[in-house]
């Protein structure tokens, strides 16, 4: 449960959904870089109350 509040808090439930769906329907990918190295999934490996 915390882990969909963080996805919701850093904006990313969107585009986990996406990858999700797109996944189920055996597509390929261009553009994970840019998720994976993006500010805000970075932020989702750090404890909530210790990003400043």
């Amino acid at each position: 449960m915390q882990a969909l509040q963080n996805w919701e808090y850093y904006g990313m439930t969107e585009s986990f959904t996406d990858l999700y769906a797109r996944s189920a329907n055996k597509e390929s990918f261009s553009h994970l870089y840019e998720i994976v190295t993006s500010r805000d999934n970075i932020l989702l490996s750090f404890p909530h109350n210790e990003v400043q």
